[in-house]
């Protein structure tokens, strides 16, 4: 899971999860910038490849 909302996503305890500090609805990136979707995309789904629970990564993007 990922999300620009950190208190949201802390309160649903997902297993996995990255937080960006991107606005509201452009969680994966802003808008016709494939190279940062594919960034926060793939941290994201790496977590997978990790056993399950944990803490929440905060990715540096903007």
């Amino acid at each position: 899971m990922t999300s620009w909302n950190a208190g949201i996503i802390r309160g649903i305890k997902p297993p996995r999860g990255t937080i960006t500090a991107l606005q509201r609805g452009m969680t994966l990136g802003h808008p016709h910038d494939e190279a940062q979707q594919k960034r926060v995309l793939m941290e994201t789904l790496k977590l997978l490849e990790l056993d399950a629970p944990v803490e929440l990564v905060r990715l540096n993007e903007k």
